[in-house]
C-alpha cells in the first residue's frame, strides 16, 4: 500500500471566476475532490487518483457547464502531482494576512504573533469557502467589526468553515448558532471553533434555514448565493427580533436591486452597504410590524 507521501493527486484547473463556487462547492465535493484552491480568476479541484475517473471527470464537466456561461472542455486543464507538489500548492496561497488592521487569518500551519489588539482567526481550510480570501467573506468579516456587539445573539447562515461565527465568538459574543445544509462543512466550523478555543461558545447545526425554530436572533449573517437570499427572505426576516440586523452577502453589485427588493417585501430597511470588486454586501434592520 502505498504511503502518504507517496500519493498521487489529480489537479483540476478551471479557468473560470471563482465566484462560481458558491454553487458548484456542494457539487465538487460530492463527486470525492478533497481541495479547492482559490485565484483572483480562476480556481483547482484536487482529487486523490484513485477518486479520479472518466466517469468523474464528465459529471464534473457537465456541471461545470450548466453553470458557467459559455464554458467547455478547453477551460479545464487535468495535472497529475505528487504529494508534496499538491501540499506546495496548497500552502503556497495561504499565508497569514491581515484583512483589515485588527483582523488576521491565517491557515492552521502558520503561528502568527498578534500584535496588541488584533484578532486573529486560524482556519483549517478543508472547504471552497471560509478562508477569508474571497470578498464576500471580506465584506462579512467588516460589516461584522462594525455591526456586532457581544451582547447579540448571533446566526450564521451558511456558515461554511464557521470564520464569521469564531470572529463573533473572539469578539466576546457566547449566545451563536452557525448552520450550513452540508455536515461535512459542519464538522469543520466545529474544528476551527477548537482551533480558536471558542468551541464552547457556539452551538453549529447541519441544516437548512426553512428548518430554523429559533425566533430571537439579534443580527443575523447570510453570506450564501443571491437565489438562496430571495427565497429565504421571509425566514430570516421572521428570526430576527425588533430592531435586528441582517448583514447579507455573496451577492454581484447586478444583483443587489432584486436581493434588496425581497428583504424590502419583509419590512426590512437597507442601512448600509459595502463593496469589493464585484461583490457587494448589505445590512437591513428589520422594522417593527406596526412600522409598515
Amino acid at each position: 500500500m502505498a504511503s502518504d507521501s507517496e500519493k498521487k493527486w489529480i489537479e483540476v484547473k478551471i479557468q473560470a471566476s471563482p465566484h462560481y463556487l458558491e454553487i458548484l462547492s456542494a457539487f465538487i465535493f460530492a463527486t470525492h475532490a478533497e481541495g479547492i484552491r482559490e485565484e483572483a480568476n480562476d480556481f483547482s479541484v484536487y482529487y486523490p487518483q484513485n477518486k479520479w475517473s472518466p466517469e468523474v471527470c464528465k459529471l464534473l464537466l457537465k456541471e461545470l457547464t450548466r453553470v458557467i456561461p459559455d464554458f467547455d472542455d478547453f477551460r479545464m486543464e487535468i495535472i497529475f502531482q505528487d504529494e508534496q507538489d499538491w501540499l506546495k500548492k496548497w500552502k503556497e496561497n495561504l499565508k497569514p494576512f491581515h484583512l483589515t488592521e485588527k483582523i488576521v487569518i491565517q491557515p492552521d500551519w502558520e503561528s502568527y504573533r498578534p500584535e496588541k489588539g488584533e484578532i486573529v482567526l486560524t482556519i483549517a481550510p478543508k472547504m471552497a469557502f471560509g478562508t477569508g480570501h474571497h470578498e464576500s467573506t471580506q465584506l462579512c468579516l467588516m460589516l461584522l467589526d462594525r455591526w456586532f456587539d457581544p451582547r447579540m445573539r448571533l446566526l450564521d447562515v451558511g456558515t461554511g468553515s464557521g470564520i464569521l461565527a469564531i470572529y463573533a465568538a473572539k469578539r466576546g459574543g457566547s449566545d451563536i448558532v452557525g448552520i450550513d445544509n452540508d455536515p461535512v462543512a459542519v464538522e469543520n466550523a466545529k474544528e476551527n471553533a477548537t482551533l480558536n478555543g471558542v468551541a464552547d461558545k457556539i452551538e453549529f447545526r447541519a441544516g437548512d434555514a426553512a428548518r430554523l425554530t429559533d425566533l430571537d436572533f439579534d443580527l443575523i449573517v447570510a453570506n450564501i448565493s443571491r437565489n438562496v437570499l430571495i427565497e429565504i427572505a421571509p425566514l430570516l426576516t421572521n428570526a430576527l427580533t425588533d430592531g435586528g440586523i441582517l448583514i447579507v452577502s455573496g451577492i454581484l453589485k447586478s444583483d443587489r436591486e432584486s436581493v434588496e427588493k425581497s428583504y424590502v417585501a419583509n419590512l426590512m430597511t437597507p442601512v448600509e452597504a459595502k463593496s469589493k470588486n464585484e461583490w457587494i454586501a448589505v445590512v437591513f434592520k428589520k422594522e417593527p410590524a406596526d412600522h409598515a
